[in-house]
């Protein structure tokens, strides 16, 4: 005969569960009742940095300036580009009529300038690339900034980045009332 003090595995599973169900319940009834604290309220929305990124005055002015960078730098390019076509066609031209050693100088002056052509070429896109960056990455740690504190002044909850999100109502966009602060602050 087993001691009626001691319980089986299957009966203190049981007497678990039944305390669960009465702190459970007791839960439930204290917060039907209205004894919980109220539910604090909850705030979201959105912002497109990249719209604000673009559409910023200081978004504008970089991309204008980077605009500046790009022509100058094509405009350097073209230059260097249109000096090869002319020794080449030099060297073409008097090839004949030059000694070998002449010709040899020739051809290798001419494919040294190749060589600083295209280094050039290189050097001055991840110039601009780096510059892109530099401004891209300033800007969106300003906005970032400005997103952190528009949050926090308007008791928002949170406030997501739109590239991440697949549906939200643009009634919660937050992105030109952004711009708007954003540009304010720049002033």
């Amino acid at each position: 005969m087993s001691n009626p003090k001691t319980f089986t595995s299957n009966q203190s599973i049981l007497l678990i569960l039944s305390g669960l169900l009465t702190l459970l319940a007791g839960l439930l009834w204290q917060a039907s009742s209205g004894f919980a604290a109220p539910a604090p309220e909850v705030k979201f929305g959105y912002v497109d940095l990249q719209q604000a990124l673009v559409e910023s005055a200081a978004g504008k002015k970089a991309f204008a300036h980077l605009k500046e960078e790009f022509k100058k730098k094509e405009q350097d390019v073209r230059q260097k580009e249109e000096e090869l076509k002319e020794l080449q066609a030099e060297v073409s031209k008097q090839s004949s009529v030059l000694s070998e050693g002449a010709r040899r100088e020739k051809e290798e002056n001419y494919r040294r300038l190749l060589k600083d052509y295209k280094r050039f070429v290189t050097d001055s896109e991840q110039e601009l690339q780096t510059r892109e960056k530099e401004y891209t990455e300033k800007i969106l740690k300003e906005l970032i900034e400005v997103v952190q504190k528009f949050g926090k002044e308007k008791g928002y909850t949170m406030i997501w980045e739109k590239k991440g999100i697949i549906f939200a109502s643009e009634k919660i966009d937050l992105t030109n009332e952004l711009i708007k602060i954003y540009d304010g602050s720049k002033k």
